[in-house]
């Protein structure tokens, strides 16, 4: 019988702290919006022009203004070692007069009218349509997975970012490598004011809509490449 030239003791004590460093090594990749509107519900053939944010509100049968937001993100350039998981920030443009329920939903991969731009989503020609069905936020759920719902009180200030969570963001690109989300308001205690966030034309810095990444940064790798070899080594 082959012994390793190291205790099992000792490969323990060195790969063990190399998988928590790997674990704990890594660097956000934020990537920005490359086309963001609202479409708008009373005026489902016209292109919204809203300058340098997009407004939304709640999408329900009662709401004829009902307003939907929709952000593209290229993550061509991740590679199959990134990360999987994102988060989505967006940072308001007004200070808010009611209660939001705000929930972002994901465009699944190889989904119809992918290809969509700012210059031309309408509300008729967004992809994920659902003109009739209310009960599903006006999106076609066999196109638009829910991700992450959260609540943004009446009275927050403007300038006050909200971060969704984005689980699995890989599996949502397109051949293209674009990322679609699809911003909702599903609920509001008023039906009156809108919810205004900054787009990518804002001025205000920092303020952009931003998807940020996690993935490991190379001296998490090597950790992990050096911890395998350790324990494959003992084993043989």
């Amino acid at each position: 019988m082959t012994r390793s030239s190291l205790p099992w003791r000792l490969l323990l004590t060195v790969a063990v702290p190399l998988l928590v460093l790997a674990g704990r090594t890594s660097a956000a990749v934020v990537f920005d919006a490359i086309e963001d509107n609202n479409v708008f519900r009373g005026q489902a053939t016209t292109v919204q022009t809203n300058g340098t944010n997009f407004s939304l509100k709640e999408a329900s049968s009662d709401q004829t203004n009902t307003r939907i937001g929709y952000l593209k993100f290229d993550l061509s350039t991740l590679t199959d070692d990134d990360g999987d998981n994102g988060v989505l920030t967006v940072t308001t443009a007004g200070a808010t007069t009611t209660e939001f329920v705000v929930a972002v939903f994901a465009l699944v991969a190889d989904a119809p009218l992918s290809d969509w731009t700012e210059s031309g989503v309408t509300w008729n020609s967004r992809p994920a349509v659902a003109n009739s069905s209310p009960s599903t936020n006006y999106l076609d759920p066999t196109y638009a997975t829910a991700l992450h719902e959260l609540t943004i009180p009446s009275g927050t200030a403007t300038n006050t970012p909200f971060s969704f969570a984005i689980p699995d963001v890989k599996n949502f690109r397109q051949d293209d490598g674009s990322v679609t989300l699809m911003v909702v308001v599903t609920d509001q205690l008023s039906g009156t004011p809108s919810l205004a966030f900054h787009s990518s034309e804002t001025t205000t810095a920092g303020a952009a809509p931003a998807l940020s990444v996690s993935v490991p940064e190379p001296g998490a790798l090597g950790a992990v490449g050096l911890a395998a070899a350790l324990i494959g080594r003992r084993r043989r």
